[in-house]
C-alpha cells in the first residue's frame, strides 16, 4: 500500500512542477525543448524513484527520453540496441503504442514514431508513458507523466 500512495502522489506532483525549458545544442545551436519529470523504474517488484529528460530537438523531428533511475543519480544503461514498444495515454485514457528505438538509456521516437508521438501530444494536457525493456536483466518498466 505504500508503494502505491509513493507512486500517486509521484504522479500528482508532475502537474505542478512541469515545464519546457528551451536551449540550443552545443557546437550545432540546433533548438530543443525540454523538461525533466518524475516518474518510477519498477524492477523485480521494487518501485524506484526516477528522473526522466523529456527532449523535443525542433529542427530534427525527434523527441528523445533519457532515463535516470535511483532519483537521477545515474543515466540508465542497456547493453546494445532494441526495439521497445512504448505506450502512450492521454487526459482521456486514449492509447497508443509507438516502437522505438531504445539505446544508452534512452528512448529515440525519429521517423514514424516521431510522427506518431507527436500527432499524439498536439493537444495541450498531461500524458503518461509507459515501457517494459523486454530485452534488459529483469524487464524493468518505467512510467511518466509529462505536461504538454
Amino acid at each position: 500500500m505504500k508503494q502505491i500512495i509513493l507512486f500517486a502522489s509521484m504522479m500528482l506532483s508532475v502537474t505542478a512542477y512541469s515545464q519546457w525549458n528551451t536551449g540550443h545544442y552545443k557546437g550545432s545551436g540546433e533548438p530543443y525543448k525540454q523538461q525533466i519529470v518524475s516518474g518510477v523504474y519498477y524492477i523485480q517488484e521494487e518501485i524506484i524513484p526516477c528522473e526522466y529528460v523529456v527532449e523535443k530537438d525542433i529542427d530534427n523531428d525527434a523527441w528523445v527520453i533519457s532515463i535516470y533511475p535511483f532519483r537521477g543519480k545515474q543515466k540508465e544503461r542497456w547493453e546494445g540496441e532494441t526495439y521497445q514498444d512504448v505506450v502512450l495515454i492521454n487526459k482521456s485514457g486514449e492509447k497508443t503504442r509507438l516502437q522505438t528505438l531504445c539505446k544508452s538509456g534512452m528512448i529515440f521516437f525519429y521517423d514514424d514514431s516521431f510522427v506518431g508521438f507527436n500527432d499524439f501530444v498536439r493537444e495541450k494536457g498531461v500524458y503518461t508513458v509507459l515501457m517494459t525493456h523486454k530485452k534488459a536483466e529483469g524487464h524493468p518498466s518505467y512510467q511518466f507523466r509529462f505536461v504538454n
